[in-house]
């Protein structure tokens, strides 16, 4: 059985890793608009990657804190 981190190629993941801290940051830096895209880069990485679970807790987080 291939495990979706198998599946990914590493430069992918480590490109996925750097992006996944920035956007964190401008999540956690900005209350407009720019942050709200950063939450839903986050969830949608967390979708890539198959971790649905914690891309639905974000997209919740998004609504709760940026609506």
């Amino acid at each position: 059985m291939i495990t979706h981190k198998e599946a990914i190629p590493p430069e992918t993941l480590q490109k996925l890793d750097l992006a996944k801290k920035e956007f964190e940051k401008a999540a956690a830096l900005s209350d407009d608009e720019r942050g709200a895209e950063s939450q839903y880069m986050l969830a949608e990485i967390q979708y890539q990657q198959k971790n649905y679970t914690k891309a639905e807790t974000l997209i919740f987080e998004l609504a709760n804190h940026f609506a």
